[in-house]
């Protein structure tokens, strides 16, 4: 699907968010203590409530929100659906504005997802001004609230983002470059615990085992062992002309994708655009530099070419 950016000329803020289960629900604000770092430059958040017409609610717990302030003053976000980009203007020390906004114009279809896009811009992004606290916990977890500019009613409640980690996770299969075909039911990467792994390749369901080996200070890196594989035949999604054609494209697909798990060291990057995304790239020592990708994590290892791009898996529908 294509994506469509739409420029608004509104003073707007940016939010996103993930489920955390230890301040979901209605938070008393005494239990808070003032943070000694305010500033949000260089930050990157998960909302856990929202304004809704009827209050202050979680967010979806199976559709991933972002909110990230980069160092240069600009502002991404995720709901779920649409991407939101922005410039952020501080106003004084607990107050701000988002100035040459843009969307984009994705359907948000069932799961609620458009009344969460719908939520998140009213709360936030269409407010003349957005005023802040950052605040912790008794426990040192930081909280970030945001309040409405003329009811100063909470908006908003975020958490920082976790670390970036393989383990626990799950991925849907966003594309493998030069290759693209669709598939009787998602293509998924599944990090089960720290050792084992698993997924679906479009034609057959796969797993094995797995093993961090990022040196200090190095680019992320991951080795797979013991990979097994069914032997399934690949099954159109759908009756189609060029059903032939379908099928062999889906086995390359499929063999693109294995190709890339069964390097000897994968390099991999997780990113909090769009709600979630893993990158995996090509560790072959060798190629030509018209293979270098500026985006890749390179090493002397590798030469950085993406092979496969994921997206987090809980924010997509199975439909």
């Amino acid at each position: 699907m294509h994506i469509i950016s739409i420029l608004l000329p509104l003073l707007v803020c940016v939010v996103p968010s993930y489920g955390h289960t230890l301040l979901r629900g209605n938070l008393p604000i005494q239990q808070y203590i003032t943070a000694d770092d305010d500033n949000l430059l260089g930050t990157s958040w998960q909302i856990i409530e929202i304004a809704f017409d009827d209050g202050l609610r979680p967010v979806l717990e199976d559709y991933p929100a972002n909110l990230i302030f980069s160092n240069d003053n600009t502002i991404t976000a995720y709901a779920g659906c649409n991407q939101f980009q922005g410039e952020l203007t501080p106003v004084n020390s607990s107050t701000f504005e988002v100035s040459g906004a843009s969307m984009t114009t994705m359907g948000c279809f069932g799961n609620g997802l458009h009344d969460q896009d719908d939520a998140l811009g009213n709360a936030i992004f269409w407010q003349p001004t957005v005023t802040y606290e950052i605040t912790s916990t008794e426990e040192n977890d930081k909280v970030l609230t945001f309040f409405g500019g003329e009811t100063g009613d909470i908006t908003a409640r975020l958490v920082p983002l976790p670390e970036p980690t393989l383990v626990g996770s799950k991925w849907s299969v966003n594309g493998v470059p030069n290759s693209w075909a669709a598939t009787d039911k998602p293509m998924t990467l599944t990090f089960e615990d720290e050792t084992k792994f698993s997924g679906y390749g479009g034609c057959n369901s796969f797993h094995g085992e797995w093993k961090d080996i990022t040196e200090d200070d190095g680019h992320p890196l991951f080795r797979t062992t013991k990979f097994v594989s069914t032997k399934r035949g690949c099954v159109l999604p759908f009756p189609m002309d060029d059903e032939e054609e379908h099928i062999q494209a889906i086995t390359e697909q499929e063999r693109l994708f294995f190709d890339a798990l069964t390097q000897d060291a994968v390099a991999y990057r997780i990113s909090f655009e769009w709600g979630g995304g893993l990158t995996l790239y090509d560790t072959d020592i060798g190629g030509s530099d018209e293979t270098d990708s500026n985006d890749a994590p390179h090493s002397s290892l590798h030469k950085g070419r993406p092979l496969v791009r994921l997206s987090n898996y809980t924010s997509h529908s199975d439909n």
